[in-house]
């Protein structure tokens, strides 16, 4: 299990103590230590990156092939991006965003990721 905590510029510097609840198909309790160090990350990356982002990338790595939620799939999309902020990371073209059917688009087999997205790792920091 990966689990990306992000901590606020201005958190006092200290060891913070506590649980991770893990529910779904199985439950746990996770204990938890984190080191908050004196100093703070840019929040812009001097490494020039763009990752792309497909269109119906989250909604294909989250299941729905089809993209067929509208709503849903922007919220998604809003959550892939503000992780990708919190981690210095840049994503081309962010807002290009519509499901196939509200733009009457045919979208080819290819065209669709076969990669779940819990499997793609990050760059390491």
């Amino acid at each position: 299990m990966l689990v990306d905590i992000h901590v606020p510029a201005n958190a006092a510097a200290g060891v913070y103590k506590g649980t991770l609840n893990v529910t779904g198909g199985a439950a746990a309790q996770v204990p938890v230590t984190l080191t908050v160090w004196d100093f703070a990350v840019p929040s812009t990356s001097s490494l020039r990156s763009a990752f792309g982002m497909t269109w119906n990338g989250p909604c294909v790595g989250h299941g729905d092939s089809g993209c067929s939620n509208y709503d849903a799939e922007q919220k998604l999309r809003a959550r892939y991006l503000q992780a990708a902020l919190d981690n210095r990371i840049s994503i081309s073209l962010p807002a290009l965003s519509a499901n196939a059917e509200r733009l009457n688009v045919i979208v080819p087999p290819t065209s669709c990721s076969s990669t779940p997205l819990s499997n793609v790792s990050s760059p390491a920091r």
